[in-house]
Formats: structure tokens, sequence, C-alpha cells
């Protein structure tokens, strides 16, 4: 709980920040991530109470969640929530994704998942092992709800200039998009809504580089190029974004050259982003 309160996590009900008031006022407590019912239903119900499968989770939501799936409950938060449950999760470092252990309701994976970013978090709080100038794990954790922030805000945009077309992705994207989906259907069944037949859906299985690739293809750049000005100076700040986020979420070491460049790449990607 002292590891989680060092991320400044957020509420699970309204994604605000955690505050001593909110805590109290949302009878805030500590709370199973993986439900005692749901792991009896599926026999596992032996390691519910390992410190591992503990979060900070409201009264409300603890009541909401009951004996669901992780899968389950966070569909209906991300009803709610939107973008903003990602930032939360890793607030309360567990992970996020649609190929995560908590989409999965994989138990075992995110056990091991959840045991190693403790432990990292641990390491970087005590500076064990820290090397001198490496950032430490509050700061990691803003920069990289930072980077999430960019891409989010570069998904929508995409969205909006290709006016929702999914076909007017390049196909090598495209391609790559499809294969994830296809593959992420098969583990969940229950993933054939419609959202990922979608751009905006499509988006969400494209990593920072392949974004670069739509704004930056041939075909598409005219329709990005005012707002992003030149084309140089984007694949100079993808570049820069691209190295800090792979240091962040890979857990490496961030050294004060690429932390600047990142930084200067979140600062033009912000100001480039509020214009238009």
């Amino acid at each position: 709980m002292a590891l989680s309160l060092l991320q400044r996590p957020r509420d699970f009900h309204t994604g605000a920040p955690l505050t001593p008031e909110l805590i109290e006022a949302g009878k805030i407590d500590d709370h199973h991530v993986f439900p005692r019912a749901y792991l009896r239903s599926i026999g596992k119900g032996d390691a519910v109470d390992s410190v591992l499968n503990h979060c900070l989770i409201d009264r409300v939501t603890n009541i909401r969640i009951s004996n669901q799936a992780p899968s389950a409950y966070l569909d209906e938060m991300r009803t709610e929530l939107g973008p903003t449950l990602n930032e939360v999760l890793r607030s309360h470092q567990l992970p996020t994704g649609p190929n995560s252990p908590l989409n999965t309701n994989d138990f075992e994976a995110f056990l091991d998942w959840r045991e190693q970013t403790l432990e990292d978090a641990l390491a970087a709080a005590t500076g064990k092992g820290t090397p001198a100038g490496a950032i430490r794990s509050p700061e990691r954790s803003s920069l990289d709800l930072q980077v999430e922030g960019v891409e989010l805000e570069l998904r929508r945009i995409i969205t909006d200039t290709l006016t929702g077309e999914p076909d007017a992705l390049p196909s090598h994207v495209s391609d790559k998009i499809n294969e994830r989906i296809t593959s992420a259907r098969r583990r969940s069944p229950g993933m054939g809504n419609g959202h990922y037949d979608s751009l905006s859906g499509k988006l969400e299985y494209c990593d920072l580089r392949e974004l670069q690739d739509v704004l930056t293809s041939k075909t598409l750049w005219p329709r990005f190029a005012e707002r992003f000005g030149s084309k140089e100076m984007l694949n100079v700040r993808f570049a820069q974004l691209a190295e800090l986020r792979n240091r962040l979420r890979h857990s490496r070491t961030v050294d004060d050259v690429t932390r600047k460049d990142g930084e200067a790449a979140l600062l033009w990607f912000r100001q480039v982003l509020a214009h238009g």
C-alpha cells in the first residue's frame, strides 16, 4: 500500500487522485483485484489473499466488482472512465492493454506481472539497484502517463481526420493491427462486439511507431501536414518519445539525455496537439 501511495494513485470510481479526504469519504480500503468468489469459482481460491492481489479500491467500486472476472468489471468501468481507466490502473501498478492478465483473466500471469512490477517499484523507492542520475518511480509514472496521454490524443486526431475510415490506414499498419486483433479475439471471444472493427478500436492495437507511420505516410501526410508542419521534425520527436516510452515500459534505466529528449518531445507534442 505504501508503494501504491507513492505513485499518487487515482480513484477507481472518479479517476481523481487519491487524497486523505477522498480516501475517507469514499471508504477506500484494501480490496482484492481478482475477487474471492471469482477465484473460488475457477478453483483458485487458495491464493486470493496474496499481497499481490490487493489494491486500494473505494466501497462503491468494490460492491460493483462483486464476484465478476476482472475483464467483466473493467469493461463496465471503461464505459464510464474511457481512456482514464488505463491511467487509474497504471497509478496502482496494475497491467493495462487488451492482452493484459486482467483482460484475459489470467490470475497466474497477473501475479507474476505484479510481483516483478512491485519489486521494481521497491528497488526504485529504496535506491537499490538504481544508477546515479536515473529517475525514480514516481517520476517514471508521471512521464509514463504523459506519454500515454500523447498516444491517446494522436489516436483521436487520426480518427477525426480520417473521419473514422479504417480502410484509410496504410496497408502494412492495417495488416499488423488485424493480426493482433485476431489473436486477441481467439483468447477473448467476447471482443467480437464491433468496436474493434472501427477505426478508433483498431488504433488501440497500434503502437507509437505505427501511429508515426500513419501520420507520415505518403498518401495521408497532406491531411496532417498543416497541424504538424515539418515531417522531419515530427520524425525526430517521435524518435525521442519512442525511446523514452520503451525504457519506461520495459523498466530500463532512463538516463538524463533520454529523459530530457523525451520531455522536449512531450512538450512539443502538447503544443502541437493543443492547436487546431
